[in-house]
């Protein structure tokens, strides 16, 4: 399963295994680059471990509250910060995110996973169920070594016309998405029923005070700027646009950075 996903994730793998739960991961490093950073990852006290998709932007700042609370730290990465995070708030520590993640958390104590997936489903996160065991992947194409693929011909059209399928179902039988904004906290075993942490439709408000033009670069500053928080550098796709002329703008005005546009003959999708 974890070779059918390797390109996820070419730096690094790491496995874990007890009699209740098997965990492999497929590592891209943008934080701390060193063996530290290594998955799965256990906590200090050796009673937890994670796997973690995704990055975490405000991790430094969680960081630096959690050690106030007396945490140590033996790695620069954001997933170590997730896996204290949990462990002093709890399933509300998702609430504390800003980022993009997909992550599972066991506890060998009492042989509970917590699992998340970030606010609006950026990182994706997909579980099937065969024999009573409950699967998880990144992708549906690492079930392949324990399933054979039955369309679900009630997604098809959907598929077809949109090449999405909303909500938790897929283009295949018995393959689900965990939604985007939910948790699950319980028995691996049990019948996983996720529940909602945040909903879109809460932050949307006609009553609000309109934000002056400061305010709107303000935000737009902190959000660029935690954005490329790196070990590894970035780039930028130029699509030609205000949004990405602006945040080149910015970060140019930070630091030398690369860009990169494309361009094709065909105008209808023409980026340069």
């Amino acid at each position: 399963m974890n070779d059918l996903i390797n390109h996820r994730g070419p730096d690094d793998e790491g496995y874990f295994y007890d009699d209740k739960i098997a965990l492999g991961f497929k590592r891209l490093s943008i934080h701390d680059l060193s063996s530290s950073g290594h998955q799965p990852m256990h906590s200090v006290n050796k009673r937890y471990t994670i796997v973690f998709n995704g990055e975490v932007y405000n991790f430094i700042e969680l960081r630096d509250e959690l050690k106030k609370k007396g945490y140590d730290f033996f790695s620069g990465t954001d997933t170590e910060v997730v896996l204290n995070s949990f462990i002093e708030y709890g399933q509300e520590c998702v609430l504390k995110f800003l980022g993009m993640f997909a992550f599972i958390i066991y506890d060998h104590e009492t042989k509970k996973v917590f699992i998340a997936r970030d606010h609006l489903g950026i990182k994706p996160l997909y579980y099937m169920n065969k024999d009573g065991e409950t699967y998880f992947a990144s992708e549906m194409k690492a079930f392949s070594p324990i399933t054979k693929y039955s369309l679900n011909e009630n997604s098809l059209a959907e598929q077809m016309y949109f090449r999405y399928v909303a909500g938790t179902n897929t283009p295949f039988k018995n393959i689900y998405k965990v939604p985007p904004g939910s948790r699950y906290l319980g028995h691996i075993s049990e019948d996983i029923k996720f529940e909602k942490y945040y909903c879109i439709d809460d932050g949307l408000s006609f009553n609000k005070t309109p934000l002056d033009r400061d305010s709107i670069r303000e935000n737009l500053l902190e959000s660029i700027n935690i954005h490329t928080r790196s070990d590894v550098g970035f780039n930028v796709q130029l699509s030609g646009g205000v949004d990405s002329s602006y945040i080149t703008a910015v970060l140019g005005q930070r630091e030398k950075i690369s860009t990169y546009s494309i361009a094709f003959s065909n105008q209808k999708f023409d980026e340069s």
